[in-house]
């Protein structure tokens, strides 16, 4: 099994010093390059399912705490009044106030896109079972 060019993957020559230093306790202990080879697809394999299930977390995450946002102007808001407010990380153009007071408005951030450790957490045990 030859892995994909473009798709990267752990040097086989990391992985191999890696299994010699913390994996085998005897230092004669040697490691087929084949072994080594199917350790690094088994380990690129890991790596992308533990991303996947921590961006479905993620997902899941957000779709959670979609609702609890809400954001409510005075019928007077201004422009540089919004802007200054220190929610203003969640303002975008179309959040100043149209008359329609109340109305629900968040603008997805940087930070709502990002895989960070809660979500990898939340998969990890399963995750090593799984595997």
């Amino acid at each position: 099994m030859e892995p994909i060019k473009d798709i990267p993957t752990i040097p086989k020559v990391l992985l191999a010093r890696l299994f010699q230093t913390a994996a085998f306790e005897d230092d004669a202990t040697r490691i087929s390059s084949k072994t080594v080879e199917c350790c690094t697809e088994y380990l690129r394999l890991f790596v992308k399912e533990a991303v996947i299930r921590s961006n479905e977390a993620r997902i899941h995450e957000e779709l959670e705490t979609e609702d609890r946002f809400e954001i409510k102007y005075q019928k007077n808001a201004t422009r540089n009044n919004v802007r200054s407010h220190e929610d203003d990380q969640n303002l975008d153009d179309s959040d100043v106030d149209d008359g329609q007071e109340g109305a629900k408005t968040r603008r997805r951030t940087v930070a709502d896109a990002t895989i960070d450790t809660r979500h990898l957490e939340r998969n990890a045990g399963l995750l090593v079972l799984d595997f």
